[in-house]
């Protein structure tokens, strides 16, 4: 896998990736973008075994939905940080 930057390249199909082990998978699922440049977007995660697949809700926002938002450095989600680095596509 090739690591990416989010701000400039991110795409449905990339996953941000937490090595060792545990280690854990988020698969980048859709994105939007504001005219300002701002980027939002949707994750999906399973775990083992992998029979189920997850929408991830935003633990940064006050109301329950679906959109995460990134203002740079690494990203946290409700149960995993991933650090500076950790977006990679195929």
């Amino acid at each position: 896998m090739k690591p990416k930057s989010i701000n400039a390249s991110a795409e449905p199909g990339d996953v941000f990736l937490q090595p060792g082990h545990p280690g854990h998978v988020v698969l980048v699922a859709d994105i939007a973008k504001n005219i300002k440049g701002e980027t939002i977007f949707i994750l999906l995660q399973g775990f083992m075994p992998a029979q189920d697949i997850h929408l991830i809700k935003s633990f940064q926002s006050p109301i329950q939905q679906p959109w995460q938002s990134y203002a740079g450095g690494g990203f946290q989600t409700a149960e995993w940080k991933f650090p500076v680095g950790s977006l990679y596509c195929w």
